[in-house]
């Protein structure tokens, strides 16, 4: 598990992708063995706070997509239920 952790943080085989990363960690801890990205990490520490940080501004806008689509959809319904009634 650390060995596919370490291959989605490094994008060897997969592309790179961070929360995959942290996914194969948790599921690593689940099963008893504990290690953390900078353990793993094999580049410098800035490099890894760069992906961390665009990882993050990745969630938050699909968070912020989300939230948008959320809102949309409530308002069509509003306007289908002002109709009806």
């Amino acid at each position: 598990m650390l060995r596919l952790a370490k291959m989605h943080l490094h994008g060897q085989g997969c592309d790179r992708n961070l929360p995959m990363a942290q996914e194969w960690l948790r599921k690593a801890r689940y099963m008893g063995i504990f290690a953390t990205l900078e353990e793993i990490w094999a580049g410098e520490p800035e490099e890894l706070e760069e992906l961390r940080a665009a990882a993050m501004a990745r969630a938050a806008k699909r968070k912020a997509a989300a939230a948008a689509n959320a809102s949309a959809a409530g308002a069509v319904a509003g306007v289908g239920a002002a109709r009806i009634s």
